[in-house]
């Protein structure tokens, strides 16, 4: 139901998060209620057509071939209207260009400037996607990316390992899962808080301890024995497990960081499979996502 960096089902209640591997090794921990996973739209309100809009580019750009409205209003999950009038205020804006004899939507020019200066802070145009591409590739599992974002991680992306049984011009053909996007994720307890923590100098990891003391529950313990399971994941270049819910079979996560972004900010990739086979082939899993975040590097 619940597992570390994308697995997440809003519409149960959430079980007592509880954390394996990441405070004490090979331990499950309980965390305080605080520390449980936040589906994105919580803090939405009147900005939710704005959040939309974003929605719909991100659709369009993610399309094998330009979609259609009713395309675009499936994976949004908006009535006809609704997704009429969003992508006619697009057009009008000029962030869209529609061609009325197709009856398909695409992005204009005007999105290369904001594109074009997002990916030089980013390694370069499509050098993330890229690397999440080979990852599920390579591993043939789900493959999220995350952000620290204040006191939480949070989802950016997932790719999961395509379907084969559709076609492959289908716009649900794509491998990006938008269910888990927004997601909020505890720093602590985590499999992607830990690596980004493991990232940081003691100091601010120390600054973040103070700040999500709360969420740790029963599993607060001395900032020094904290510091020391930072440590270890800073020894070994990667975390491994995260939270679960009622069994070790939930999907946990195996994170690390990528290098800085021009901008300072360390992202994380994770991915995703069930807590034994994570446990049984960490060493593998890592080997070949540090070989894909090499090359990521030397692009950047």
């Amino acid at each position: 139901m619940a597992g570390d960096n994308g697995e997440n089902d809003a519409s149960r209640p959430a079980a007592a998060p509880r954390s394996y591997n990441i405070l004490a090794p090979d331990q499950i921990e309980p965390l305080g209620s605080l520390a449980a996973l936040r589906p994105a739209g919580h803090l939405w309100n009147a900005a939710k057509s704005a959040v939309r809009a974003l929605d719909a580019v991100e659709v369009i750009a993610n399309s094998h071939d330009p979609p259609r409205a009713r395309q675009i209003a499936r994976a949004l999950e908006l009535s006809p209207s609704s997704a009429d009038q969003l992508l006619k205020t697009l057009v009008d804006a000029g962030y869209l260009i529609f061609d009325p004899f197709g009856k398909r939507y695409f992005l204009s020019p005007r999105l290369t400037i904001l594109g074009g200066r997002t990916a030089g802070e980013y390694f370069g145009p499509g050098a993330l996607e890229t690397m999440l591409d080979t990852m599920v590739e390579r591993l043939g599992l789900p493959v999220t990316l995350v952000a620290p974002q204040g006191t939480s991680m949070q989802a950016l992306r997932q790719l999961v390992p395509p379907i084969v049984d559709r076609g492959p011009t289908s716009l649900e053909q794509r491998v990006l899962d938008r269910s888990v996007i927004g997601l909020r994720i505890p720093l602590f307890g985590s499999s992607s808080g830990a690596a980004w923590l493991a990232s940081q100098s003691d100091k601010a990891v120390e600054r973040a301890f103070v700040q999500c003391r709360r969420e740790l529950g029963s599993a607060e313990r001395p900032f020094l024995e904290i510091l020391q399971a930072i440590v270890r994941v800073r020894e070994q270049g990667y975390a491994t497990g995260g939270l679960v819910a009622g069994d070790q079979e939930e999907n946990c996560g195996l994170s690390m960081a990528l290098p800085p972004a021009r901008s300072g900010i360390v992202l994380i990739v994770s991915a995703l499979a069930p807590l034994r086979y994570i446990v049984r082939r960490a060493g593998a899993i890592h080997e070949v996502m540090a070989q894909i975040v090499g090359r990521l590097n030397s692009a950047g």
